[in-house]
């Protein structure tokens, strides 16, 4: 009787445990997503910035020249659409969000789900690492490195759950 009500206890005990875990790891993945508008509206202004960028580095240059050199508009214009393309972070965006998703339903499942975590963990930092990396923009890297000192925090309490 003694044993089954010591079983009882620590079943007890896991159970609050596991709660309180599952509560610090959804207020990690609120203050991710938190971050996400702040992200996603400065990327809006992403093709802008680099078309005003490099029309200033152009007329530098050709203030420099001795020559009249004419700015070609179209050429312009491709390479702007060309930095914005490589720049463009809204597909790691959406996967965030899909991840932080599937996160919080594997949280509810009643069976062993920390590998699975881990790597959801894992998916979550490379997605926050090419936001960091694609972007120029202060205020995208600013977010993109509160989210992954998140992540960082996620990592560290997923490697309690079973």
């Amino acid at each position: 009787k003694a044993c089954s009500i010591a079983l009882d206890e620590l079943e007890k005990m896991r159970e609050i445990e596991g709660q309180s875990l599952a509560d610090e790891l959804n207020f990690r993945l609120t203050e991710i997503e938190n971050q996400l508008p702040k992200i996603e509206a400065e990327s809006e202004n992403v093709a802008d910035e680099y078309r005003q960028r490099l029309t200033k580095r152009i007329e530098k240059l050709l203030s420099k020249s001795e020559s009249e050199i004419e700015i070609d508009a179209a050429r312009l214009a491709q390479e702007v659409a060309y930095l914005a393309d490589r720049s463009d972070i809204s597909e790691e965006i959406t996967r965030l969000k899909s991840h932080i998703e599937q996160f919080r339903a594997i949280m509810n499942e009643e069976k062993e789900v920390g590998k699975r975590l881990d790597f959801l963990t894992q998916e979550l930092n490379r997605e926050a690492n090419t936001i960091a990396s694609k972007t120029n923009n202060l205020i995208v890297k600013e977010s993109a490195l509160l989210i992954k000192s998140e992540i960082e925090k996620i990592r560290e309490q997923v490697q309690n759950v079973e």
